[in-house]
Parts: structure tokens; sequence; C-alpha cells
């Protein structure tokens, strides 16, 4: 298969990964009705979904089997800096795992990365102002922008966390070999 390209850019493979789980509940936490219906009392639903993007594309049995044995057990365990709300006796632990598409920027929480392949923060830029553009003509349910249409959001970071001009080229974007826009 031939390199996958939008307006003359290359293209990586997008998977959205849902989990889901029961856990036990904090004590300080509410739970809403749902969270708790049908469950043994001290049980709550939870989960989370993302998307990861690939330089090449994922098998989904290899796919499956990186987010059971390295994303569960670095997030489900309380001991991690990763870990900001522990996760106490998770089970009935559901992983589903969809391709999405093939673009140039993927989502993360409040930011977007996409692989470092040399090109100046210049033509990351267009870039990603190129991608925002095409993601604003779909449909809200279809994409979140999560701000990213506003351009005056766009920061990057110091590698002591203080804002910079985008993109960002941090320490931890510099060690994953990424670049990100946050916003």
């Amino acid at each position: 298969m031939g390199e996958r390209q939008i307006e003359g850019e290359h293209t990586y493979p997008i998977y959205s990964v849902q989990i889901r789980w029961t856990q036990d509940i904090r004590p300080e936490y509410k739970p809403s009705k749902w969270q708790t219906e049908d469950l043994p009392e001290g049980r709550i639903r939870n989960g989370t979904a993302f998307s990861q993007m690939y330089k090449e594309e994922q098998d989904m049995k290899t796919l499956r089997h990186k987010i059971e044995n390295e994303w569960i057990p670095k997030y489900f365990n309380p001991k991690t800096e990763e870990s900001r709300y522990p996760i106490t006796n998770p089970k009935n632990i559901e992983i589903t795992i969809k391709f999405v598409r093939h673009e140039t920027w993927c989502l993360e929480w409040f930011c977007h990365f996409t692989f470092d392949d040399g090109r100046s923060d210049k033509e990351y830029l267009a870039s990603f102002g190129r991608f925002v553009r095409r993601m604003q003509k779909l449909d809200e349910k279809e994409y979140c922008l999560m701000g990213a249409d506003d351009r005056w959001r766009w920061k990057g970071l110091t590698d002591d966390g203080k804002e910079t001009k985008p993109p960002c080229r941090c320490a931890g974007c510099r060690k994953a070999g990424v670049v990100r826009v946050n916003h």
C-alpha cells in the first residue's frame, strides 16, 4: 500500500480506544444513580476513552495486547504518577478498539500531536491550521476540537511547564518523537 496523504502531507492511522470497568467507590466521591445501578454496594462504573495514532497500521490483536499489558497496568496502579485518581479493585474490564481514520494530527486532552519529521515550527503550524479547518467541516458528533479552533489558544510548553509560542517541543515531546499544539 502506498503512502497516504491529505493535502500533500503524510497521514497516520488513528484508533479509538474505550475502556470500561467497575471499581470500588472512593469515600469522597458521590456517584450518580446510573454509575451504581445494578451493582453491589460500594461499586461504581467508570471508563475512559482516548485516541492513539501510530506511524504504521496496527493489528487489532497486537493493539489490544498493548492496552492490556502496558496502558492498564500503568493507569490502574495507584502508585504511578499517571494515576491521579486511584482505581481500586477494578473488575469487568471491557476494551473496545476501532480504527477511526488516517489523519495528520491526533487529539489528546486539550492538545493535538503529530510525529516529528523535521519540519519547521512554521510548517507544523500551517499543517495544524489545515487540519483544524478540515475537522471544522465535520459534525461535532464526529470530532471535538477541544478549543483548537481558537488560534489564540495554541501554545507550547517549556521543559518546566511554562507556556511558550506553539508548537510544543518540550523534553517530553522530544522524548516521544512528537510535536504538540496545546490549546
